[in-house]
């Protein structure tokens, strides 16, 4: 009698064997090429039906605008994709897309050792040694020719996993993957409009701009980059705390799963998060609430050990990633200034947007000491004449517009006010306070405005939410003082 193992190895063989001679992956490859852009067309279609009916309960004027909005979105991925497969010849999100694709073919073949191969490879943190411990399934591999980008980059890797679904969802294309992967992040901007406008009952334009016309946001958040996925999960987990009426098990089930790919994909930004994310939790009870008001010293006691105990967390978290942990971080950042200083084909290759803010020592005392420069660079740089290559320079437009408004309502209504407004307010006053620090340690660590734009994105998105809200409500608040006078 066969045992079950015998029965396995014989019925995937003879699987293999049928879908690869009634559909050869050459074959298939070449199918998916040839309808992409007609399914890229149909999907346009039925996915702004999709988001008509997401904005239909909202006012006409807030629907007119989202329809915009969507739109605006579509034109951007197009050439956002565009603009990487044919100026640039490729790119992080170029591969992340062919990856998955790879991914997905070789799990038509071959499901069951491709899905062994997958979960390996993610528990274990590294795609390559299955191949040495199974070289048939190697051997496979190669024959059916697929190559992945990031074989020795598993956190790379692990976003092209991510974006699997997608390519499902859109038969195989990656163009219209891509409306796909847009409408995701339309939906989830459309439900965190809601939780704003609560925190923000008289903010109705501003974080409406932000979080659907932002061009660095629309830029790196329409196609499949860490940026948007760490974006995405970040949301989901302020949305299913303190937005979503579901039973609180899976509310916190749902964020910890969503903190977790966080990490796995971007882990200085779900380290960084976390902090501030539980403070905002404690500050939402009731009872912490009336603990505040009748005991404001004991507040700021319980801030301090709740910091303490989150810092303990974070470097528990930490340490399992030696890049990022706590004790290593002035290392690191002393190692990207020296790397990036020295190596001039590094600076060639990014089309001399390397940028220097002084000599750095390997110490907190030393990253603290760059505080004000790397904050001014990680917020408002790349200035106008630091621009040497088309993203870079749209990107300077956008800070220069930004810091104009910035400054510009800063000494309108005065910096106090705004320091007032935002202390007020547990939202704002915990995540400004996590964009600072986020944005200071890019500014500090990016090394060149390329990758700058890129990796301040989640600071930025906070700091300009925040700021631009807390502006129209002390503009509005204004408004009605002026006129009971």
């Amino acid at each position: 009698m066969p045992i079950l193992s015998d029965i396995y190895r014989t019925s995937n063989t003879k699987y293999l064997e049928w879908i690869t001679q009634v559909f050869p992956p050459h074959r298939v490859d070449t199918v998916f090429i040839q309808i992409e852009w007609v399914i890229f067309v149909a999907y346009i279609l039925i996915l702004s039906i999709f988001a008509n009916r997401k904005i239909y309960n909202l006012d006409q004027n807030t629907r007119k605008i989202l329809n915009i909005a969507w739109y605006s979105r579509v034109v951007s991925s197009l050439l956002i994709y565009v603009l990487f497969k044919y100026y640039y010849n490729g790119g992080d999100t170029i591969n992340y897309m062919n990856d998955a694709k790879s991914f997905l073919i070789c799990l038509i073949y071959n499901p069951i050792n491709t899905t062994k191969y997958i979960l390996h490879s993610i528990y274990n943190q590294d795609f390559y040694s299955y191949f040495i411990e199974n070289p048939s399934f190697y051997s496979y591999w190669l024959g059916i020719q697929l190559r992945l980008n990031y074989l020795y980059d598993p956190i790379s890797e692990f976003v092209s996993i991510l974006y699997i679904p997608f390519l499902v969802i859109a038969l195989g294309s990656i163009p219209a993957s891509i409306l796909v992967f847009d409408m995701l992040f339309f939906s989830i901007s459309i439900q965190f409009l809601h939780l704003i406008r609560k925190i923000y009952p008289n903010s109705t334009t501003t974080s409406v701009f932000i979080l659907f016309f932002m061009p660095s946001l629309l830029s790196w958040t329409s196609t499949p980059f860490k940026e948007a996925f760490s974006l995405v999960f970040i949301m989901h987990t302020l949305l299913i705390l303190f937005h979503s009426k579901k039973n609180i098990l899976y509310r916190l089930s749902s964020a910890i799963l969503a903190l977790y790919l966080c990490y796995s994909i971007k882990p200085y930004v779900a380290l960084s998060f976390l902090p501030f994310l539980l403070l905002f939790a404690i500050s939402k009870n009731p009872k912490t609430n009336t603990l505040i008001s009748k005991f404001r010293p004991l507040y700021y006691l319980m801030i301090i050990l709740f910091s303490i105990f989150s810092y303990l967390i974070v470097s528990i978290l930490a340490s399992k990633n030696k890049k990022y942990s706590i004790e290593n971080i002035p290392y690191q950042v002393y190692l990207i200034y020296t790397d990036l200083k020295y190596n001039e084909s590094y600076y060639s290759e990014t089309g001399g947007s390397r940028y220097d803010i002084g000599e750095i020592e390997p110490t907190f005392s030393g990253m603290i000491s760059k505080f004000p420069i790397s904050f001014i660079t990680g917020l408002f740089r790349p200035f106008f004449w630091e621009a040497h290559k088309p993203i870079i320079l749209l990107a300077s437009i956008e800070t220069l517009l930004f810091s104009s408004l910035i400054l510009y309502y800063v000494f309108s209504y005065g910096i106090l006010s705004f320091l007032r407004k935002i202390l007020s307010n547990n939202f704002s006053f915990y995540f400004i306070l996590f964009s600072i620090i986020f944005i200071y340690i890019t500014g500090l660590t990016s090394g060149n405005f390329g990758n700058l734009v890129r990796y301040r994105l989640p600071g930025t998105f906070f700091f300009y939410l925040i700021f631009f809200c807390t502006y129209e409500e002390i503009a509005r608040e204004a408004r009605n003082r002026r006129r009971r006078l």
